[in-house]
């Protein structure tokens, strides 16, 4: 075959051998999507074809194929009949096609967010210029239409934020990124990285930055990638690192971030100096611990050693919680009042079973202090087995262990008590005929919604405000059916029309955004849940 082509047009071996493989695309072009739905990209091939061949042209299928012909061949690939008959190259190949839709996906997504913010800026009129340009804060504009997005993908306003700058910035400043990650060159894992790390670089150079980086960026994990990018940026960028540094540092904060079973994420941004000898310092102790008859492996080592550190004292006193210039730890914790007395849900639900516990709304609870403040639901007495007892509430985090609901509770310095029914969970007293609701009704306010209620946001309740939901002017009830915590954003955005407040036919509260949309939170569960 070779040597009639040769013959025929004159051509060399190797580009024989081009035309015939550009030929086999252009058939695999025409036909793979046209198979049964979870088969391989790849077709038979003739003899002279061996399987590495086979693998590139399987590959140009699927590097060739417009999205809609994607969608064609993974919509059934769940189903039992596609699972046993593929073999492992049809699922690779079908693995490749789906991470090329969602890359193409993320490029349409990321311009239908940047027009989000066209519309909001014709609405408001306000010219945004590049958010946070200067050093300031992101515009009227920006933060609107971030707020427009957050709700719609579910995502807290932090994130709709990010994801709003990193669209404009594909738009506007990295096209180039935009087009690989809608060829599906790309990965938007990759697509990120290249964003992330041009921030800051000048105009001037942003475009040599870009070029370069996706000569190899489609090949490259994300770290291979990120470190890639950061030797490009420290040649191309005009400031130094020192200036840099100094710019940064104004970010630096510390998050916590809620798990499961109890468990949460405590992180800081921190200039890497101090966060590696912070690092350093905590294993050098924990190492310092090890020994034949210490059973915690080095990373729970670590962890105990960070822990002590943070909620013991220096110089102070332990029984008080103090420290650290009389700092004293502080959180909020909801324990039901059978847990607190030590009975289990069976014991209340029969009442011969649990004497004692009956509400009396006069009882006191005289604790010792510690570092912790308790919303209680009042109660007295106790019982050192705790099996089959109601978890409690830790505020900001979720629920909490019996045994630790109540080792809180036993050394908090202070108490609000709020009685709530055991089973319900429903305030029996709380409520004040006044404008301002008093602190301990605000306190319930905040235990009952951890975070602000307006969609999408996850601002802790302990830092908002207490907003009428209805308001006092119009009818409003200071009760805690109709009060909320909101935190100043979106108590402004709602005081100045921003966002409208209304209800269903039902009576319950729901938003609606400048654009349209209308949101109502599902109810928070009464804690301890």
């Amino acid at each position: 075959m070779w040597e009639t082509l040769e013959e025929a047009d004159g051509l060399t071996r190797e580009e024989a051998y081009e035309r015939v493989l550009d030929a086999a695309y252009a058939e695999a072009d025409q036909r793979w999507w046209d198979l049964p739905a979870g088969q391989s990209f790849a077709l038979d091939w003739d003899d002279e074809f061996d399987d590495g061949e086979s693998e590139a042209r399987s590959r140009a299928a699927v590097d060739s194929a417009s999205a809609y012909q994607l969608v064609g061949r993974l919509q059934n690939i769940r189903s039992s009949e596609s699972r046993r008959s593929r073999t492992i190259a049809d699922s690779l190949d079908l693995l490749r096609a789906a991470q090329r839709l969602a890359s193409w996906a993320a490029a349409r997504q990321a311009v239908l967010i940047a027009d989000v913010f066209d519309h909001i800026n014709a609405i408001d009129g306000t010219a945004l210029g590049k958010p946070g340009e200067g050093g300031t804060s992101p515009d009227l504009s920006f933060t609107m239409a971030a707020e427009e997005i957050a709700p719609l993908l579910r995502v807290p306003g932090r994130a709709a934020q990010r994801m709003l700058g990193e669209a404009l910035r594909l738009r506007e400043d990295l096209p180039g990124t935009l087009e690989a990650l809608d060829d599906g060159t790309i990965s938007p894992t990759q697509a990120q990285v290249i964003v992330e790390e041009s921030q800051c670089i000048p105009a001037e150079t942003t475009a040599g930055f870009e070029d370069t980086v996706l000569e190899t960026a489609g090949a490259l994990t994300r770290p291979k990638l990120v470190r890639r990018c950061r030797q490009l940026r420290e040649k191309l960028h005009p400031e130094s690192i020192i200036e840099r540094k100094a710019r940064s540092m104004k970010d630096r904060r510390v998050a916590v971030e809620p798990e499961q079973d109890g468990m949460a994420w405590l992180s800081a941004y921190l200039p890497a100096e101090q966060a590696h000898g912070i690092f350093n310092r905590v294993d050098a102790a924990a190492r310092s611990l090890q020994g034949p008859d210490e059973a915690r492996t080095l990373s729970q080592l670590r962890a105990d050693v960070f822990a002590d550190v943070l909620t013991h004292t220096c110089a102070g006193d332990p029984k008080k919680g103090t420290g650290f210039r009389g700092v004293g730890a502080t959180v909020f914790v909801t324990v039901p009042v059978m847990t607190l007395l030590g009975h289990t849900r069976a014991d209340w639900q029969n009442p011969s079973a649990a004497r004692g516990a009956e509400f009396d709304e006069s009882a006191a609870v005289d604790l010792p202090a510690s570092g912790a403040e308790a919303v209680a639901q009042s109660g007295e007495g106790a019982a050192p087995d705790l099996e089959g007892c109601e978890n409690g509430y830790l505020n900001g985090h979720g629920p909490i262990d019996p045994e630790t609901a109540r080792n809180l509770a036993a050394h908090a310095p202070s108490f609000t008590r709020i009685l709530v029914h055991p089973e319900t969970g429903a305030v029996l007293s709380v409520g004040r005929d006044r404008y301002r609701p008093p602190k301990h009704l605000q306190d319930w306010v905040r235990t009952k919604s951890p975070t602000c209620i307006h969609p999408g946001c996850n601002r802790s309740s302990w830092s908002c405000e207490i907003d009428h939901l209805i308001p006092w002017a119009h009818g409003g009830q200071t009760s805690l059916t109709n009060l909320g915590p909101r935190c100043k954003r979106h108590h402004m955005m709602k005081t100045e029309g921003l966002w409208s407040i209304g209800q269903d036919a039902s009576g319950t509260p729901n938003v609606t955004s400048l654009g349209g949309e209308t949101y109502v939170e599902p109810p928070e569960l009464p804690p301890p849940f």
